[in-house]
């Protein structure tokens, strides 16, 4: 399956504060050796949930941007 960038309307409200560009990639396509240790007891959600270290990608493979805008509630 093949994903390609995805783009969305320029001009809308974007609700300040939140990143607009997030990056998705598939885990086949991350080079193992690289992916980073989890820890087995997190003591934070920080430390179960952010990534500090590099994720190589194989070869030909690419992380993909994507833009979201959030929308406010009704």
């Amino acid at each position: 399956m093949n994903f390609e960038a995805l783009e969305f309307q320029e001009g809308q409200n974007n609700m300040g504060g939140l990143r607009t560009i997030g990056y998705y990639g598939f885990i086949a396509d991350v080079d193992v050796s690289s992916f980073p240790e989890l820890p087995e007891e997190p003591l934070t959600i920080e430390d179960a949930a952010v990534i500090i270290q590099n994720i190589v990608m194989k070869p030909g493979k690419t992380m993909y941007a994507m833009y979201g805008t959030a929308k406010p509630p009704d």
